[in-house]
């Protein structure tokens, strides 16, 4: 199992960051935050967290604001999460169908 882990780890931070921000948005479900908010909150962590936990020197020298690019990475990487919430969504209730609108 680490060596599993260690393997994601090299691979690339941004995987471990979307898994993480997947748990982050189910604990954020089952927490009183309303459930509209949740995609607001996970990009904003994410563009606040990932230039936190990124190494600046790792983005192009030539870039004039690194750390607007790793935020912006941050948040893009938040909506992954999001996305990948809801296609699994998807996919677990694709034999039910969704209810007549009234």
């Amino acid at each position: 199992m680490n060596e599993l882990i260690s393997q994601i780890v090299e691979m690339s931070p941004a995987a471990l960051f979307v898994l993480g921000f997947n748990g982050l948005g189910l604990a954020l479900k089952k927490s009183p935050v309303p459930d509209w908010t949740i995609p607001y909150l996970l990009g904003l962590l994410g563009a606040l967290l990932y230039p936190c936990i990124t190494d600046p020197a790792k983005v192009s020298y030539t870039m004039a604001y690194p750390v607007v690019y790793q935020a912006m990475t941050g948040a893009v990487l938040a909506g992954a999460s999001v996305y990948l919430n809801q296609i699994t969504k998807q996919f677990l209730n694709r034999n039910n169908p969704p209810p007549p609108n009234p």
